[in-house]
């Protein structure tokens, strides 16, 4: 049968040889290939997750500084890879393997959906490649879908982005598809990606660098609420930001789901809460995360209206810029039922 890492050295032999003659008429005035990278996987931390996780990027930002034809040599360099550094990519996904694979280290995959890089001596850093360049990269070293059916991951993500959508097709002998995740969230900034050889769990998203300058990094946190949702794996929840985005899945089995507009906001004091609306923008819900306890509030553009929509629970908190706000009891992150039970209510009398 043989290790991981010798399915993985037997693929990159067959087709790393002669690489740098068949490649040797790419280069720019000031720029030349680098690469290719190559995994190596820690087998026994890696089969011993809870779930498996390849992360996948765009290119390496330099890697050898050259093309080099040596096997070894290249896996040896992932191997002892420093993937600590502060950036967005090495910290968004420590991140997320430490909630899905909390206490374990060294265990997961990443590589780049473009092998080679174009690397420039006088700064040292790695450019991405132009179209022409990539394809004939793959054409003669063609080896992502090779990578995934050997180390067999259970989840994939894609830190590409989509304008590397069809960087990633081109590697395939058959037609991905690319679908939304969740009706409010757009393909573009999210997306399930299906084949043949990908796992259940394999999605595209932006690059943590875009997520992180956009704040668009609650993305992620609807992302791993959904799959340790669909693992039966709540028990991980042990974050409160998982505890509202349990609530969202809930929340996207009622029939008024489809039109809800909900939105991700922070408050200048840090705090953040999620608004939920129906067109026309007239009253809307909104969700307190404040430390330890959750605030359910309502409020509206027009008082009259609003008073027969708000039930019992809710009691007049003020009015600021002609909205009125309306506020009831706490809720505790453990006990995300009880307000699952006010809040649906209130979102089906907002749908009507």
């Amino acid at each position: 049968m043989g290790s991981i890492n010798e399915k993985l050295k037997k693929l990159y032999n067959e087709k790393i040889v002669g690489i740098e003659k068949k490649l040797e008429d790419v280069h720019y005035e000031d720029h030349w290939l680098d690469g290719p990278q190559l995994m190596y996987c820690r087998e026994e931390n890696y089969n011993n997750s809870n779930l498996k996780i390849l992360f996948v990027g765009q290119e390496s930002n330099s890697w050898k500084g050259d093309i080099i034809e040596n096997t070894e040599d290249l896996m040896n360099q992932y191997k002892n890879f420093n993937f600590s550094n502060n950036s967005p990519f090495h910290n968004y996904i420590h991140w997320i393997n430490g909630i899905i694979n909390p206490n374990c280290n060294h265990n997961f995959l990443f590589t780049n959906v473009t092998k080679f890089c174009l690397f420039n001596e006088a700064t040292g850093d790695g450019y991405p490649l132009d179209n022409i360049t990539f394809e004939k990269t793959i054409e003669h070293f063609n080896v992502l879908k090779g990578e995934i059916e050997i180390t067999k991951p259970d989840i994939v993500i894609f830190f590409s982005g989509p304008n590397y959508d069809e960087k990633i097709k081109f590697q395939f002998d058959e037609e991905l598809t690319f679908k939304p995740v969740f009706h409010d969230i757009a393909e573009k900034k999210l997306a399930k990606v299906s084949g043949s050889i990908l796992p259940k769990h394999t999605y595209r998203t932006y690059h943590p660098k875009y997520l992180q300058i956009n704040k668009q990094g609650c993305i992620l946190e609807r992302l791993i609420t959904h799959i340790l949702k669909e693992e039966k794996m709540l028990d991980l929840c042990n974050k409160n930001w998982l505890a509202i985005n349990a609530l969202f899945e809930d929340l996207a089995q009622e029939k008024f789901y489809h039109n809800l507009k909900i939105q991700h906001k922070k408050y200048h004091d840090g705090d953040s809460y999620y608004e939920f609306w129906f067109e026309p923008y007239q009253h809307w819900a909104e969700i307190w995360m404040i430390d330890d306890y959750l605030e359910f509030w309502m409020a509206s553009k027009d008082e009259k209206e609003f008073i027969e929509l708000a039930n019992q629970k809710f009691f007049f908190h003020g009015s600021s810029n002609n909205k009125f706000y309306y506020k009831n009891e706490k809720y505790q992150y453990s006990d995300i039922e009880a307000l699952k039970k006010d809040l649906v209510p209130v979102l089906q009398e907002l749908s009507i």
